[in-house]
C-alpha cells in the first residue's frame, strides 16, 4: 500500500510496518493535520504493527512553520487553534496502540525535536544534528515541554529550551532523546531491523515497554 499525501507520504510492507515520509522538512498546519488524521489511523488499523517516521531530502525535519510561530508570538486566536492542533498532534503519535519509530537523519529543528519525542523509539545517523533554537520562543515550549521532559529529565529539557544550543547524535543519545545511533549507512537497515522485530512482538508487550 502505498498513499501520497500533500506533506506526507505513507508505504505499508509485508510485515505491516507503515512508513510516514515527512515530504517537506517544515512542519506547517497541513502537515499537523495530515499528522494527526494518519497516525489516527495507524492506531485503528488492525494490519498496522509498527509506524516509522522520517524525513524525505537533507533533514528530517527543520521544525515550525515561521509564520505559525508568528501568529503564537502575537496571541492571536488563529495562534491558540493551531498551537491545541500541534498538541493535539503529538498526543496521537505519543499514544499511538502501536509501536513508532523516529527516523534521524540530517537536521533536527526546534518543533521537530518534538516529533522525536513524541516517538517511543528514536534511531539516529551518528551525522544528525538537533538545534533547539525555536523552542526559547514563542508558545511552543509549553506544547513541547512535557515530551521533552518525559524523555531527557527537567534538567535537560530546561538547558535545551534556554540556551538553544545544539547537540550531536551521541550527546543526544547521551541524554535519552534518542535510543540508538548507527553510521548513516546503516540507519535504513536498522530501522528495517527494529521495525520487523516490533512487527512480530505481541502488540501489549512491544507497546511503552518493550
Amino acid at each position: 500500500m502505498t498513499l501520497q499525501m500533500e506533506s506526507l507520504a505513507l508505504s505499508l510492507d509485508a510485515n505491516g510496518v507503515v512508513q510516514v515520509e515527512m515530504t517537506r522538512p517544515v512542519i506547517d498546519a497541513v502537515m499537523i493535520g495530515e499528522l494527526a488524521d494518519t497516525y489516527t489511523r495507524m492506531s485503528e488499523d488492525p494490519a498496522v504493527r509498527a509506524v516509522v517516521l522520517s524525513g524525505q531530502g537533507d533533514a528530517f525535519s527543520t521544525g515550525a512553520d515561521l509564520r505559525r510561530v508568528v501568529r503564537a508570538n502575537h496571541a492571536t486566536e488563529w495562534s491558540v487553534a493551531d498551537t491545541r492542533a500541534f498538541a493535539r498532534m503529538l498526543w496521537l503519535i505519543e499514544s499511538c496502540s502501536k509501536p513508532t519509530i523516529a527516523r534521524i537523519h540530517g537536521v533536527v529543528a526546534g518543533s521537530g525535536i518534538a516529533l522525536v519525542c513524541a516517538c517511543e523509539f528514536g534511531l539516529a545517523a551518528d551525522d544528525a544534528g538537533f538545534a533547539a533554537a525555536e523552542l526559547g520562543r514563542s508558545d511552543v515550549p509549553a506544547v513541547i515541554r512535557p515530551y521533552l521532559v518525559g524523555k531527557v529529565g527537567k534538567q535537560q529539557a530546561q538547558r535545551l529550551t534556554l540556551a538553544g544550543g545544539r547537540i550531536d547524535a551521541q550527546q543526544a543519545r547521551a541524554i535519552g532523546l534518542v535510543q540508538t545511533v548507527v553510521p548513516g549507512h546503516e540507519l535504513d537497515a536498522a530501522t528495517r531491523a527494529l521495525a520487523a522485530f516490533l512487527g512480530m512482538v505481541p502488540m501489549r508487550s512491544a507497546h511503552r515497554g518493550l
